[in-house]
């Protein structure tokens, strides 16, 4: 080919790429899935203040969680035993929800509470292969209740 082809035929060429390209999102979006899934969780019904200390609460447990397994990350064994022993069942004997929630919640609160004190148990070995279980099974009782139950409350902000 020739030079004043190639170069005439270079606009033409830049051209049908961003023609062709225009057209298309520069990137696939990602599907909606939010309301396509339908929310079958049981709803427990809180008054105003009773939802936000039970919110409140909720943070907590997630504050908690969140220092243990950095404490655990950090191979801090003294100060993840602590969180454990005084946060995890602190908060289960303070939470106000459970009274005024289903039998079967209060059944998975007590899970969690036994799971909790269980995991301090084994935080003094030092030993991730006996403290990952103890804190997998601390997880799953979160997840239970999570996905079993949802607050419908108007929480007071």
């Amino acid at each position: 080919m020739s030079k004043t082809i190639c170069s005439s035929l270079l606009p033409l060429a830049f051209l049908l790429l961003w023609a062709g390209c225009a057209d298309r999102p520069s990137r696939p979006e990602a599907p909606q899935l939010m309301g396509e899934i339908p929310d079958t969780r049981t709803p427990i019904h809180l008054p105003p203040e009773t939802d936000r200390a039970h919110r409140d609460v909720m943070m907590q447990h997630l504050e908690t969680i969140e220092v243990l397994v950095g404490a655990l990350a950090d191979e801090d064994f003294k100060l993840a035993e602590g969180v454990a022993q005084a946060h995890l069942g602190f908060f289960a004997r303070r939470h106000v929800a459970a009274q005024q929630a289903p039998p079967a919640y209060r059944e998975l609160a007590m899970a969690h509470y036994r799971a909790g004190r269980e995991l301090a148990k084994t935080i003094p070995s030092k030993d991730m292969k006996q403290i990952l279980p103890g804190l997998h099974r601390l997880l799953k009782t979160c997840m239970a209740c999570h996905l079993e139950y949802r607050v419908e409350g108007a929480a007071v902000r």
